[in-house]
């Protein structure tokens, strides 16, 4: 993903097979989720909120874009610690070793 667009929907596909689907919320905001189905627009399985490092919105690959509620639009995020790409490959994989 080139730009950062609230609402706009992307998959983070790492090299271990491992993924996360994000929803981008007020930069650099974003909601991480296991899952995505992109016929009916619906995320299952919450994972986080986090913020993101600029660098890693060339490894977000768009899916789409999701209209964001008020509520959504003006989350400032709990989060105070900024991701990397790796930390999220971390987490991505610790998450799928436990779903088995």
């Amino acid at each position: 993903m080139r730009t950062w667009r609230q609402g706009r929907i992307g998959k983070i596909t790492f090299l271990d097979s491992s993924s996360l689907y994000v929803k981008c919320l007020k930069y650099p905001l974003a909601q991480f989720y296991f899952k995505y189905e992109n016929r009916t627009g619906l995320f299952e399985e919450f994972l986080f909120e986090a913020k993101l490092q600029k660098s890693v919105l060339r490894y977000i690959e768009t899916l789409g874009q999701h209209e964001l509620s008020k509520k959504e639009k003006e989350n400032e995020g709990t989060s105070s610690k900024i991701y990397e790409i790796l930390e999220l490959q971390e987490i991505a994989s610790l998450y799928m070793k436990e779903r088995g």
